[in-house]
């Protein structure tokens, strides 16, 4: 994981360091920095997600695509994953088509779940949410 960022952002450069992000600080300011990231991910063939991105925090998967993708991460990958860990699998499952042909990464971070839970998901069910 990496980060292009304008520097005097101390904070928020700790956070992304703090999670295992190389920060490269560029330009002198908000603008050039975000230019630069945009050039680059541009030339890796990435796709760059602003740090607030409305879509990806405001209404992104119902209960029930959340769980349905719980089972996925089990199934394929023998993983377990949270209701919270699975949510960015359950956004881009509804956004396949308009996600066509493009690379798309996930973190899978976040196991702590209950054994009860987690029977009931597996088993097909979407628990009440906690």
């Amino acid at each position: 994981m990496s980060g292009t960022i304008c520097p005097r952002r101390p904070t928020r450069i700790r956070a992304m360091q703090a999670w295992g992000a190389t920060v490269v600080e560029v330009g002198k300011d908000f603008e050039e920095a975000r230019r630069v990231a945009s050039k680059v991910a541009a030339e890796e063939g990435l796709h760059l997600v602003p740090s607030f991105h409305r879509d990806l925090v405001a209404g992104v998967a119902s209960e029930d695509e959340i769980a349905e993708a719980m089972r996925i991460y089990f199934d394929d990958t023998h993983q377990i994953a949270e209701g919270a860990a699975a949510a960015p699998l359950a956004a881009s499952l509804k956004e396949r088509a308009q996600r066509a042909n493009c690379n798309v990464g996930l973190i899978l971070s976040g196991g702590n779940i209950e054994r009860a839970r987690l029977s009931q998901v597996l088993n097909g069910n979407t628990p009440a949410a906690a």
